[in-house]
């Protein structure tokens, strides 16, 4: 530029250098972001590490060999007003339950009575894997009846032994094959 010539005046807009780099905004608002993410970050270590760590508990005193620990009571259960209280033990009936293809039989009626009554005591459904449980008391004979819609009913006896807790029952249901009166094959 000669002499006497004055600059122009700088305008409103962006400049040449801007204008050929239209990335250097974003390259500012980057450098920014980067440099507020750093202070935040810095501040929560800080706050995080420049805590003092909690004080352990202290240890504990070894018991002396005069104390004994306590013993639990030894005292007979309370009886009932009906008599002594007695304890019965029991014993588990486990069974799983199959369909005729042998894929599992999910909901399946499974009904057990002592072998010497008529009337059944404890009831059930197997589960999504065909599989129950049923915990009886110990000392008698059961039976087992296992019924299920359009299948044959399976019927098993259980004996329960001294000494054993359980005893496990696998049942493959077959179809019925009834068929109904006046139908035609």
């Amino acid at each position: 530029m000669a002499e006497g010539q004055e600059h122009p005046a700088p305008t409103a807009g962006t400049s040449k250098e801007q204008e050929s780099r239209p990335y250097a905004v974003f390259h500012r608002m980057r450098t920014s972001t980067f440099l507020q993410c750093s202070i935040l970050f810095g501040v929560l270590a800080f706050c995080a590490f420049g805590q003092e760590p909690t004080p352990s508990p202290p240890p504990l005193k070894p018991l002396s060999p005069t104390v004994e620990p306590p013993q639990p009571p030894t005292e007979p259960p309370q009886s009932s007003p009906h008599g002594p209280a007695k304890k019965l033990p029991f014993f588990l009936i486990l069974g799983t339950v199959f369909n005729e293809n042998a894929l599992a039989f999910p909901g399946v009626e499974v009904r057990i009575r002592r072998r010497d009554e008529k009337k059944f005591r404890w009831d059930g459904v197997s589960n999504s894997r065909g599989e129950f449980a049923v915990r009886v008391p110990d000392g008698y004979d059961y039976s087992l009846l296992i019924r299920v819609r359009r299948y044959q009913e399976e019927t098993r006896e259980i004996t329960t032994k001294a000494g054993e807790a359980q005893q496990r029952v696998t049942i493959r249901m077959q179809l019925a094959t009834q068929e109904k009166a006046g139908t035609k094959k």
